[in-house]
């Protein structure tokens, strides 16, 4: 299962990150094909928001014709033609932008098909985790005839991560249960991540321990009674590209007095985090750790969105 976007509006929220789920929970168990490469390709279509930012960051940006419909950043990519997204790709629009490379994110068997048709090349990347992303990276910067930068943007990113690295004691972190979907107005569904998860990994990095640090699932939902049990001291809410008033924050946190024996609903240790690229397993990983200890260390009474 594997987390791969974040969303502009509320509105689109839900039907997104239900998405996301879906591409996660086929990529954990399927592997779509690679072609061999030949010259560096040309005309790349990129099938992933997350694909769509590592291309970029590797400098290869002027050589997408297409992405996904869920692409936000780099802006240069948000005026790329929308190829659909993992549900609906856009099978009209790729044929008439005649890519020399089709790159998508774990299988997607649709999509393979299509191109195997037209002898398009396919090159599928699977990214879960800290050491995935690095390792895509390197395979990336290989099919695109950019070793060197991709060697560079690794090393960047380790050093960024490193410098958020958290030096407080195991036995004083907090215990943190880390959602990043649920019902809108219920808890009737709450998704999170395991052990493994790249966001599980960004949470240890930054000082926090994950409730659900015991379960191998990456990602998955969570029964109210499983989370009962746990007990967290601290719940973080992912809302990417939510747009959170003191209010709106206030009734979000309203919601969890159902549970009114966990800890964090007891202090009202309710945060948000709402930056766009918080679940993106991409380039900026470094960007949503500091994002997740922003939330970790706030002041669960300041009254913020926070």
């Amino acid at each position: 299962m594997r987390f791969d976007a974040c969303c502009r509006d509320r509105l689109g929220r839900i039907p997104l990150l239900t998405a996301f789920l879906l591409t996660f929970m086929n990529s954990q168990f399927l592997a779509a094909p690679a072609s061999d490469s030949g010259s560096a390709p040309q005309r790349i279509i990129t099938m992933a928001p997350s694909i769509t930012e590592c291309v970029f960051a590797l400098g290869c940006g002027d050589r997408v014709v297409g992405v996904t419909t869920f692409c936000l950043y780099p802006p240069e990519a948000v005026a790329k033609p929308k190829c659909g997204g993992w549900v609906d790709p856009n099978f009209e629009v790729i044929a008439g932008l005649k890519p020399d490379l089709v790159i998508i994110q774990g299988a997607h068997e649709k999509v393979v098909k299509f191109c195997e048709q037209r002898a398009i090349r396919v090159l599928s990347v699977d990214i879960n985790t800290l050491a995935t992303l690095k390792q895509e990276l390197m395979n990336l910067g290989r099919a695109l005839n950019v070793e060197d930068r991709a060697t560079s943007l690794c090393q960047a990113i380790d050093r960024d991560l490193e410098a958020l690295r958290s030096t407080i004691p195991e036995e004083q972190r907090p215990r943190v249960f880390l959602t990043v979907m649920r019902t809108e107005g219920s808890l009737g569904a709450l998704y999170t991540v395991g052990r493994g998860a790249f966001l599980d990994e960004l949470l240890a990095l930054v000082g926090g321990n994950n409730v659900f640090g015991d379960t191998t699932q990456l990602y998955f939902q969570a029964s109210k009674e499983a989370l009962l049990a746990r007990r967290p001291d601290l719940i973080i809410e992912l809302r990417p590209s939510e747009r959170l008033d003191a209010a709106r924050a206030a009734a979000l946190r309203a919601e969890w007095s159902i549970l009114p024996s966990i800890p964090a609903v007891q202090k009202n240790a309710i945060r948000f985090v709402t930056e766009d690229y918080v679940l993106m397993p991409g380039p900026r990983v470094a960007q949503s750790a500091a994002a997740i200890k922003k939330a970790l260390m706030a002041d669960a009474e300041n009254g913020t969105p926070r």
